[in-house]
């Protein structure tokens, strides 16, 4: 004869699972101190979607992987996959994820070549190799920051939504530079020859560009510029446009 099913078994076992994963501060998954490295061979991408608060460094290089340090109760709750091209790194557990010590997740990710950089949350996209492209998209959502040492591109977009930050540094021929939100997109470092710099919000712009700068504001933001380049300006806002020569 069958046992009965116990009401809400499945629901227990769940959580006894989870007991290894303690809550702490905020909610968080805790993790039990047992660092460990994991490393993932990944299918060919050329963007990355970082979705959690994670801690990413980006490393040109021959192959495509992911190397991940991470507490080993925390390990199966970071997942990475390939969509439409890119890499999204994701947090399945839907809480913020912390080691024992406190810090982020870090994640080591080995790439020939990117395009297109996206973080959403309050983590952080950091590289410091030369990224050498024709084209290069870099998007912040939320509190997060993306650092980017050098470029050397003929076409840089950024975008920045929410709190944020978005640091620049190379060259390019054009950039096409936003802020919707109330963050800062940090470019005294990034040699622009044209730049079409847009706040649409309350955050600040600093820029570098040597012949056109097209700046639009019509929101409280303001632009920083440097160089001499030809300024051609329309403010509907109370932002204002601002030569730090």
């Amino acid at each position: 004869m069958k046992k009965p099913v116990i009401p809400g078994l499945t629901a227990l076992l769940f959580l006894i699972t989870l007991n290894s994963c303690e809550y702490g501060p905020w909610g968080c998954l805790r993790g039990n101190g047992i660092m460990i490295e994991e490393t993932r061979d990944l299918n060919t991408f050329s963007g990355v979607i970082s979705e959690g608060d994670f801690d990413v460094t980006i490393i040109v290089d021959t192959v495509y992987q992911a190397v991940i340090e991470a507490d080993e109760n925390l390990m199966s709750f970071i997942s990475t996959y390939i969509r439409g091209g890119n890499l999204v790194i994701d947090n399945s557990s839907r809480r913020c994820l912390r080691n024992s010590d406190g810090n982020p997740i870090y994640i080591e990710l080995h790439v020939p070549f990117v395009d297109y950089i996206s973080l959403t949350g309050s983590g952080v996209v950091y590289c410091q190799d030369l990224l050498y492209v024709d084209y290069i998209r870099a998007e912040v959502i939320g509190s997060g920051i993306i650092d980017l040492r050098y470029v050397d591109a003929i076409s840089i977009d950024a975008i920045l939504t929410g709190s944020g930050e978005i640091e620049l540094w190379g060259i390019c021929k054009e950039g096409d530079l936003n802020i919707p939100g109330s963050g800062v997109i940090k470019a005294f470092h990034l040699e622009q020859d044209i730049c079409d710099a847009n706040i649409s919000g309350s955050g600040d712009m600093y820029v570098f560009v040597y012949d056109i700068l097209d700046a639009n504001i019509s929101g409280s933001g303001n632009i920083f510029y440097k160089g001499n380049p030809r300024v051609s300006t329309r403010i509907s806002g109370t932002g204002s446009i601002i030569n730090s020569n």
